[in-house]
């Protein structure tokens, strides 16, 4: 599994030193752009897992706190001189800050934990959208199972096991064959 990282920054040796980190980690695509106004073009183009942003000037920090449903990780690298009230914003939006100068190893280890937690928290959004996805084929499932116990007056045993047989007999899923029975029924109008 990998990430997905846009990086906001117009300081190219920082660039280079971020994309180096990012390289050695579980990061497939590092985008880069040199201003906050360009992210909204590049999320059309592309879902991203994370963005680190470079950001000197003061005006700009309004225009991140927009993004930040957007990506479930923002690095925010900003000066010492930032007001409090900034600060109190980008924390409020789960923003990690990070007050400038960084020492390399630090923002290594940081970026590190981020990616990480990124990754795991992606794996878990899958196992999810598994766990979702089954249950929704097991609600049909046990929706034909029902119309059949109720409709041809079987047991659920009973009709469990013929949804069973048919898959069987037929190749195909259980759950491709209580979507036909639901079809039939609802077709008839019962």
């Amino acid at each position: 599994m990998k990430l997905n990282v846009l990086i906001v920054s117009s300081q190219r040796s920082l660039n280079q030193c971020i994309k180096e980190i990012l390289l050695k980690e579980s990061v497939s695509i590092i985008t880069f752009c040199d201003r906050l106004d360009q992210i909204e073009e590049e999320c059309k183009e592309m879902t991203y897992d994370m963005m680190i942003v470079n950001e000197d000037s003061i005006h700009d920090i309004h225009n991140l706190m927009i993004y930040h449903k957007k990506f479930s990780c923002i690095i925010v690298c900003l000066k010492h001189q930032v007001k409090e009230s900034y600060l109190q914003q980008c924390k409020a939006h789960h923003m990690v800050i990070l007050m400038k100068p960084i020492k390399k190893h630090v923002f290594t280890q940081i970026l590190q934990v981020c990616i990480q937690s990124q990754l795991q928290m992606k794996e878990n959004n899958q196992k999810l959208q598994a766990l979702n996805q089954r249950y929704q084929e097991l609600k049909i499932i046990h929706h034909a199972k029902y119309l059949l116990m109720e409709k041809e007056h079987l047991k659920e045993s009973q009709a469990h096991r013929m949804i069973e047989k048919q898959a069987m007999d037929k190749r195909c899923s259980k759950l491709a064959i209580a979507q036909r029975y639901i079809k039939k029924y609802e077709e008839k109008g019962e």
